[in-house]
């Protein structure tokens, strides 16, 4: 995604009202008269989503001096010690993907992922796992573990491929 800012200037007015804005030295104020503008709304979103992009290419990184992701480990132990909670500290290094997630899932105002209830954590972890799998498809820890749970419960075929379809697992019990 390359930033490229539009090429249509803020009208005059605008100008003027966002001046105002800046005066009152209010973030609050500041933020949602910058927002009324389309033109640059869209040109925030479009940072927002290079900030989330960075943060998947470092939560990706395998590189000396940079811890791997733990999604990328699919060692017996540490499927068999497995927990959400492991996931979700390493969410935390990508605070605006986590923001993201946890505002979709933690809908209620104010609530967030320190605060919500155990019953969340999954579900944000899942999420969180099955966008890191997109970005880079080592990152599929939680997809092996799915898959092993569903070949050891005897999936349907049909359900597993769906299943592998959505990379909720990798594949089907029969190519275990």
């Amino acid at each position: 995604m390359k930033k490229e800012a539009s090429n249509k200037p803020v009208e005059t007015i605008n100008v003027k009202l966002l001046r105002v804005a800046v005066s009152s030295r209010l973030p609050s104020v500041i933020a949602s008269s910058v927002w009324l503008h389309p033109e640059v709304r869209n040109y925030l979103k479009r940072l927002h989503l290079e900030e989330i992009l960075e943060e998947c290419e470092n939560a990706a990184k395998y590189t000396l001096g940079h811890l791997p992701s733990v999604l990328r480990d699919k060692s017996f132990w540490t499927m068999r010690d497995f927990s959400w909670e492991i996931i979700l500290t390493e969410a935390k290094g990508s605070p605006t993907l986590l923001d993201v997630i946890t505002a979709v899932c933690c809908r209620r105002e104010g609530q967030n992922v320190q605060r919500s209830e155990a019953k969340q954590i999954p579900p944000i972890g899942s999420i969180y796992s099955m966008l890191l799998n997109q970005y880079n498809r080592e990152l599929n820890l939680v997809q092996h573990i799915n898959t092993v749970l569903l070949a050891s419960g005897q999936a349907e075929t049909k359900v597993c491929f769906q299943l592998s379809i959505m990379h909720v697992s990798l594949t089907s019990p029969r190519g275990l």
